[in-house]
Protein backbone atom coordinates (compact mmCIF):
# COMPACT_ATOMS: atom_id res chain seq x y z
CA UNK A 1 0.00 0.00 0.00
CA UNK A 2 1.00 3.44 -0.27
CA UNK A 3 1.94 5.88 2.24
CA UNK A 4 -0.49 8.14 3.21
CA UNK A 5 -2.84 6.43 0.83
CA UNK A 6 -6.41 5.72 2.11
CA UNK A 7 -7.65 2.40 3.08
CA UNK A 8 -10.90 1.20 0.69
CA UNK A 9 -12.51 0.00 3.97
CA UNK A 10 -11.48 3.21 6.16
CA UNK A 11 -14.40 5.46 6.44
CA UNK A 12 -13.69 8.85 4.75
CA UNK A 13 -14.44 12.23 6.57
CA UNK A 14 -16.99 14.19 4.76
CA UNK A 15 -16.15 17.97 4.93
CA UNK A 16 -18.22 20.00 7.46
CA UNK A 17 -21.02 21.65 6.05
CA UNK A 18 -20.67 25.64 5.15
CA UNK A 19 -21.86 27.41 8.00
CA UNK A 20 -25.49 29.01 6.88
CA UNK A 21 -25.28 32.19 4.38
CA UNK A 22 -26.90 35.57 5.76
CA UNK A 23 -30.53 34.96 3.80
CA UNK A 24 -30.76 31.50 6.29
CA UNK A 25 -29.41 33.36 9.47
CA UNK A 26 -31.56 35.66 9.31
CA UNK A 27 -34.39 33.53 9.48
CA UNK A 28 -33.52 31.93 12.54
CA UNK A 29 -35.50 32.75 16.07
CA UNK A 30 -32.18 33.57 17.64
CA UNK A 31 -31.43 36.26 14.78
CA UNK A 32 -35.05 37.69 15.22
CA UNK A 33 -34.48 37.84 19.04
CA UNK A 34 -31.52 39.58 19.45
CA UNK A 35 -32.53 42.21 16.20
CA UNK A 36 -35.93 42.82 18.42
CA UNK A 37 -35.00 42.47 21.91
CA UNK A 38 -33.29 46.78 21.70
CA UNK A 39 -36.49 48.05 20.56
CA UNK A 40 -38.40 46.14 22.61
CA UNK A 41 -36.64 47.24 25.64
CA UNK A 42 -36.85 50.98 24.37
CA UNK A 43 -40.72 50.15 24.42
CA UNK A 44 -40.73 48.81 27.94
CA UNK A 45 -38.64 51.18 29.36
CA UNK A 46 -40.57 53.46 27.62
CA UNK A 47 -43.88 53.19 28.98
CA UNK A 48 -42.69 52.76 32.22
CA UNK A 49 -40.90 56.38 32.41
CA UNK A 50 -43.79 57.80 30.57
CA UNK A 51 -47.15 56.21 32.67
CA UNK A 52 -45.38 55.04 35.70
CA UNK A 53 -47.94 52.74 37.91
CA UNK A 54 -48.98 56.10 40.01
CA UNK A 55 -50.19 57.37 36.65
CA UNK A 56 -53.93 57.99 36.42
CA UNK A 57 -53.07 57.98 32.50
CA UNK A 58 -52.94 54.22 30.45
CA UNK A 59 -50.53 53.56 27.96
CA UNK A 60 -51.22 54.03 24.63
CA UNK A 61 -51.50 50.07 22.98
CA UNK A 62 -52.23 48.75 19.95
CA UNK A 63 -54.98 46.40 19.76
CA UNK A 64 -52.43 43.28 18.51
CA UNK A 65 -50.85 43.69 21.84
CA UNK A 66 -54.57 43.62 23.77
CA UNK A 67 -55.65 40.73 21.96
CA UNK A 68 -52.27 38.81 23.25
CA UNK A 69 -53.09 40.17 26.84
CA UNK A 70 -56.40 38.39 26.50
CA UNK A 71 -55.71 35.61 25.57
CA UNK A 72 -53.06 35.15 28.43
CA UNK A 73 -55.43 36.22 30.83
CA UNK A 74 -57.45 33.13 29.83
CA UNK A 75 -54.77 30.93 30.59
CA UNK A 76 -54.73 32.35 34.06
CA UNK A 77 -51.58 34.33 33.35
CA UNK A 78 -51.50 38.02 33.83
CA UNK A 79 -49.46 41.56 33.79
CA UNK A 80 -48.70 44.45 31.60
CA UNK A 81 -45.16 43.20 31.09
CA UNK A 82 -46.46 39.80 30.19
CA UNK A 83 -46.79 40.04 26.47
CA UNK A 84 -42.89 41.47 26.01
CA UNK A 85 -41.95 38.74 28.03
CA UNK A 86 -44.30 36.10 25.60
CA UNK A 87 -42.06 37.26 23.09
CA UNK A 88 -38.55 36.73 24.63
CA UNK A 89 -39.92 33.12 25.62
CA UNK A 90 -41.49 32.37 22.13
CA UNK A 91 -38.52 32.59 20.19
CA UNK A 92 -36.19 31.19 22.58
CA UNK A 93 -38.22 28.11 22.77
CA UNK A 94 -38.46 28.29 18.88
CA UNK A 95 -34.70 28.08 18.94
CA UNK A 96 -34.63 24.94 21.57
CA UNK A 97 -36.82 22.94 19.37
CA UNK A 98 -34.80 23.97 16.24
CA UNK A 99 -31.84 22.98 17.99
CA UNK A 100 -29.69 25.80 16.43
CA UNK A 101 -26.27 27.19 17.59
CA UNK A 102 -25.90 29.45 20.30
CA UNK A 103 -24.08 32.01 18.18
CA UNK A 104 -24.94 35.89 16.88
CA UNK A 105 -22.31 37.46 14.25
CA UNK A 106 -23.29 41.19 14.36
CA UNK A 107 -22.85 42.01 11.24
CA UNK A 108 -25.74 40.16 10.47
CA UNK A 109 -27.58 41.55 12.71
CA UNK A 110 -26.60 44.77 11.19
CA UNK A 111 -27.53 43.41 7.85
CA UNK A 112 -31.24 42.75 9.07
CA UNK A 113 -31.70 46.46 10.31
CA UNK A 114 -30.77 47.74 7.01
CA UNK A 115 -32.88 45.15 5.03
CA UNK A 116 -35.49 46.01 7.21
CA UNK A 117 -35.38 49.76 6.37
CA UNK A 118 -34.97 48.87 2.31
CA UNK A 119 -37.87 46.58 2.50
CA UNK A 120 -39.95 49.34 4.50
CA UNK A 121 -39.96 51.78 1.35
CA UNK A 122 -42.53 49.75 -1.17
CA UNK A 123 -45.45 50.52 1.34
CA UNK A 124 -43.83 54.06 2.37
CA UNK A 125 -44.19 54.89 -1.67
CA UNK A 126 -47.72 52.93 -1.77
CA UNK A 127 -48.48 55.21 1.24
CA UNK A 128 -47.21 58.61 -0.83
CA UNK A 129 -48.88 57.68 -3.42
CA UNK A 130 -52.18 57.81 -1.60
CA UNK A 131 -54.37 61.42 -0.76
CA UNK A 132 -55.21 59.72 2.82
CA UNK A 133 -52.89 60.18 5.58
CA UNK A 134 -52.74 56.75 7.65
CA UNK A 135 -51.35 57.40 10.87
CA UNK A 136 -51.17 55.84 14.18
CA UNK A 137 -53.39 56.91 17.02
CA UNK A 138 -51.44 59.51 18.67
CA UNK A 139 -51.08 63.11 20.74
CA UNK A 140 -47.14 63.55 20.27
CA UNK A 141 -44.17 61.97 18.24
CA UNK A 142 -43.06 60.02 21.63
CA UNK A 143 -46.22 58.03 22.18
CA UNK A 144 -46.44 57.28 18.19
CA UNK A 145 -42.37 56.40 18.54
CA UNK A 146 -44.01 53.61 21.07
CA UNK A 147 -46.67 52.62 19.35
CA UNK A 148 -44.80 52.20 16.27
CA UNK A 149 -42.53 49.59 18.53
CA UNK A 150 -45.34 47.92 19.39
CA UNK A 151 -46.96 48.04 16.27
CA UNK A 152 -44.18 46.33 14.64
CA UNK A 153 -43.19 43.69 16.88
CA UNK A 154 -47.13 42.67 18.74
CA UNK A 155 -48.84 42.82 15.40
CA UNK A 156 -45.71 40.94 13.16
CA UNK A 157 -45.93 38.16 16.37
CA UNK A 158 -50.44 38.29 16.26
CA UNK A 159 -51.26 38.55 12.26
CA UNK A 160 -48.06 36.60 11.26
CA UNK A 161 -45.91 34.84 13.34
CA UNK A 162 -48.79 32.72 15.02
CA UNK A 163 -51.71 33.30 12.87
CA UNK A 164 -50.10 32.29 9.61
CA UNK A 165 -48.40 29.46 11.41
CA UNK A 166 -51.90 28.26 12.50
CA UNK A 167 -53.52 28.67 8.88
CA UNK A 168 -50.61 26.77 7.44
CA UNK A 169 -50.83 24.48 10.13
CA UNK A 170 -54.47 23.53 9.77
CA UNK A 171 -54.71 23.96 5.80
CA UNK A 172 -51.46 21.16 5.52
CA UNK A 173 -52.13 19.10 8.16
CA UNK A 174 -55.90 18.79 8.65
CA UNK A 175 -57.37 19.59 5.01
CA UNK A 176 -54.14 18.24 3.18
CA UNK A 177 -53.08 20.92 0.92
CA UNK A 178 -49.86 21.23 -0.22
CA UNK A 179 -47.65 23.74 1.22
CA UNK A 180 -47.48 26.59 -1.22
CA UNK A 181 -51.70 26.95 -1.94
CA UNK A 182 -51.79 26.75 2.10
CA UNK A 183 -49.29 29.50 2.59
CA UNK A 184 -51.30 31.72 -0.03
CA UNK A 185 -54.05 31.36 1.57
CA UNK A 186 -52.57 32.09 5.40
CA UNK A 187 -50.81 35.23 3.31
CA UNK A 188 -54.46 36.43 2.18
CA UNK A 189 -56.55 35.50 4.58
CA UNK A 190 -54.65 37.03 7.79
CA UNK A 191 -54.20 39.86 5.84
CA UNK A 192 -58.15 41.21 5.64
CA UNK A 193 -58.28 39.89 9.12
CA UNK A 194 -55.04 42.74 10.09
CA UNK A 195 -57.15 45.11 8.23
CA UNK A 196 -60.21 44.78 10.06
CA UNK A 197 -58.50 44.76 13.05
CA UNK A 198 -57.89 48.36 13.31
CA UNK A 199 -61.82 49.41 12.63
CA UNK A 200 -64.79 49.16 15.36
CA UNK A 201 -66.80 46.13 15.56
CA UNK A 202 -63.60 44.30 15.01
CA UNK A 203 -61.76 45.25 18.13
CA UNK A 204 -60.01 48.58 16.76
CA UNK A 205 -61.17 52.52 17.01
CA UNK A 206 -61.09 53.57 13.56
CA UNK A 207 -64.67 54.46 11.81
CA UNK A 208 -64.87 52.35 8.90
CA UNK A 209 -63.60 53.69 5.56
CA UNK A 210 -62.54 51.76 2.24
CA UNK A 211 -59.50 53.33 1.26
CA UNK A 212 -57.48 52.50 4.75
CA UNK A 213 -58.77 49.38 4.90
CA UNK A 214 -57.56 48.35 1.48
CA UNK A 215 -54.20 49.79 2.26
CA UNK A 216 -53.74 48.40 5.17
CA UNK A 217 -55.24 44.65 3.05
CA UNK A 218 -52.29 45.47 0.51
CA UNK A 219 -50.06 46.25 3.34
CA UNK A 220 -50.65 43.02 5.35
CA UNK A 221 -49.81 41.14 2.19
CA UNK A 222 -46.80 42.85 2.10
CA UNK A 223 -45.92 42.22 5.22
CA UNK A 224 -46.88 38.22 5.45
CA UNK A 225 -44.77 37.91 2.17
CA UNK A 226 -41.90 39.39 4.29
CA UNK A 227 -42.92 36.69 6.88
CA UNK A 228 -42.48 34.29 4.42
CA UNK A 229 -39.90 34.64 2.85
CA UNK A 230 -37.60 36.56 5.15
CA UNK A 231 -38.88 35.47 8.35
CA UNK A 232 -40.07 36.88 12.10
CA UNK A 233 -37.53 39.59 12.81
CA UNK A 234 -37.21 41.16 9.59
CA UNK A 235 -40.95 41.37 9.12
CA UNK A 236 -41.29 42.78 12.47
CA UNK A 237 -38.29 45.05 11.48
CA UNK A 238 -40.21 46.50 8.11
CA UNK A 239 -43.49 47.05 10.01
CA UNK A 240 -41.36 49.16 12.45
CA UNK A 241 -39.60 51.50 10.43
CA UNK A 242 -42.45 51.75 8.18
CA UNK A 243 -44.58 53.52 10.78
CA UNK A 244 -41.57 55.15 12.51
CA UNK A 245 -40.65 57.19 8.85
CA UNK A 246 -44.70 58.02 8.54
CA UNK A 247 -45.13 59.66 11.92
CA UNK A 248 -41.66 61.05 12.20
CA UNK A 249 -41.93 62.94 8.26
CA UNK A 250 -45.62 62.89 6.98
Amino acid sequence: MVAGASSPNRPRHRANPMPPGYFERTRQPLYSLVFLLPMLLIYELGILLAYPSFSPHRPPEVQAKVLLTWFMALLGVTGFYLPGLAVVVILLGWHVLRREPWRVDRPVVLGMAVESVLLALPPLLFHAALTNRILLAGTDWAESLLLSISAGIYEELVFRLLLISVLVFLLTDVLKLKRSPAELVGVLLSSVIFAAHHYKGFGGADAFDLTTFWFRAVAGVYLAGVFVLRGFGIAAGCHMFYDLIVVTFY
